[in-house]
C-alpha cells in the first residue's frame, strides 16, 4: 500500500493539539483526600494556562486532572510541551506534598475533524 497524504480542505487548516494530565491522579486523590486533590488540580491548571497562553495556544478544556490545549503551530505546542515538563518538575521539587508528575501528548487534526465534534468542549 503506498502512502497518500491527505490535502486539508480549503479553509480547514490543521492544528496541534496537546493533551496533558496528571499521572496518579486517582491514587493521590484516595491517599490525600479531596482538598489536596483539589489544591494539585488547581495548581495544574494555572501552570496549563500559562503557558498555553505564553505559547499563543488556547485551553480547550480543563477536567480536573487534564487538559486539551490547541495550537495553530505544531512548534509552539512541542515547545510549550518542553515547558511544561520543565515547570512541572520545578514546582514538584520545591513542594513534594503537590507531585506534579504530567504526561503530555501530542497530536494533529484539521480544524473541522474536531470543531464539529460534540464533546461540550469552548470553541
Amino acid at each position: 500500500m503506498r502512502y497518500s497524504p491527505q490535502v486539508p480542505e480549503e479553509g480547514s487548516a490543521i492544528q496541534t493539539f496537546l493533551i496533558a494530565d496528571i499521572r496518579g491522579y486517582t491514587r493521590f486523590t484516595e491517599e490525600y483526600g479531596d482538598e489536596a486533590a483539589a489544591r494539585l488540580a488547581a495548581k495544574f491548571k494555572d501552570i496549563i494556562q500559562e503557558i498555553v497562553d505564553t505559547r499563543t495556544g488556547r485551553v480547550v478544556e480543563i477536567r480536573g486532572d487534564e487538559a486539551l490545549t490547541v495550537f495553530d503551530s505544531a512548534r509552539q505546542a512541542i515547545r510549550a510541551a518542553l515547558d511544561m515538563q520543565r515547570v512541572f518538575v520545578e514546582e514538584t521539587d520545591a513542594d513534594l506534598d503537590l507531585p506534579l508528575r504530567v504526561g503530555v501528548g501530542i497530536d494533529r487534526a484539521r480544524r473541522s475533524t474536531w470543531a464539529t465534534a460534540p464533546t461540550g468542549a469552548e470553541r
